[in-house]
């Protein structure tokens, strides 16, 4: 299963001409700040342990922050690996993806939340995140239904 949810807020700025008295201002001197929040879901079932990752992501300036949350209703205590995929555009418009190893497990039934931050550079766009190879594995004995 793969959900993808993307908010998109802009919100306009005017910039104040001094010179300018009346409200007819010219369209150069308006600006728009753009924010993008994507959130994508994975899952993996593998052997019984049926895993699904959340993920939220938006770039910071040099950094893409991601938001993760992991959840598992067949075992309360679960363990397993998973690649996050950061892929981004460079200043000459070069495509580049960086992959980065991540482990998880958790003692309880409760979903697992996690945060990083990933360094993508100066003067880059960032495209997307995804996740990759994601596995889990029943630590303990998986719940009736």
């Amino acid at each position: 299963m793969l959900v993808l949810c993307i908010l998109l807020v802009a919100s306009p700025q005017t910039q104040a001409d001094p010179d300018q008295a009346n409200s007819d201002q010219d369209d150069s001197n308006r600006t728009m700040t753009i924010e993008v929040k994507k959130t994508i879901t994975f899952e993996a079932r593998v052997g019984g342990c049926e895993a699904n990752l959340s993920l939220e992501y938006w770039q910071k300036g040099d950094q893409a922050e991601v938001d993760m949350v992991l959840n598992n209703t067949e075992c309360p205590a679960t363990s397993g690996e998973f690649t996050i995929q950061v892929r981004y555009r460079t200043e000459d418009g070069e495509l580049v993806t960086d992959e980065y190893p991540e482990r998880w497990s958790r003692d309880d039934d409760q979903p697992l939340e996690m945060s990083r931050l990933y360094s993508i550079g100066d003067n880059v766009d960032l495209i997307r995140v995804r996740s990759r190879r994601l596995s889990c594995t029943c630590t303990a004995p998986p719940t009736a239904p």
